[in-house]
């Protein structure tokens, strides 16, 4: 064995220890968004990730008890706003609570009307489809019904969430 082999111990699950597991796994940054005019409700998420290419749609996870959560499942559509470095304060903005969180940023409504930040190195228009039970959290499935993407260099300065802090991707 080697050394790092031997410092290296699996431990017990605990929810502590898994915690800190997730928190060393980089996520991409969205704020998801849905509603308009006085409906309009967000939050920021790190668990999101595509789901097919062939019917394009992605899953979102987000925690049944966000201020956000009943009026996304409600209006059935949602926005997934990729968050690029410059935008940094916006997510932080829909992680508080008890804020007008469209403060920040330029926003305007897809097509499907869902409010998406203008700017984003990628943002999504979808309908929700299906959510899924997985304890504390539902996992949101949207077909993705408008794709907006910035230039390349724009999806080059995406960040993520790891060792509970934003990072530059490059």
């Amino acid at each position: 064995m080697n050394n790092t082999a031997e410092r290296q111990r699996e431990a017990p699950t605990s929810r502590e220890i898994f915690i800190e597991a997730m928190a060393r796994i980089p996520g991409p940054i969205a704020i998801i968004t849905t509603g308009a005019g006085e409906r309009r409700k967000g939050l920021t998420a790190s668990a999101l990730c595509s789901l097919s290419a062939d019917h394009p749609s992605v899953i979102v996870c987000v925690n049944k008890t966000a201020s956000a959560y009943d009026a996304i499942v409600s209006e059935g559509r949602f926005g997934m706003n990729i968050v690029g470095k410059w935008q940094k304060e916006i997510a932080k903005i829909f992680a508080q609570k008890g804020i007008d969180r469209f403060s920040k940023g330029t926003w305007y409504q897809s097509r499907n009307d869902v409010p998406l930040l203008a700017g984003a190195p990628v943002a999504l228009a979808c309908n929700l489809v299906e959510v899924v039970d997985g304890f504390s959290h539902s996992i949101l499935i949207g077909a993705v019904d408008g794709v907006s993407l910035e230039d390349e260099t724009s999806a080059q300065s995406s960040i993520v969430w790891l060792n509970r802090s934003f990072c530059p991707v490059s």
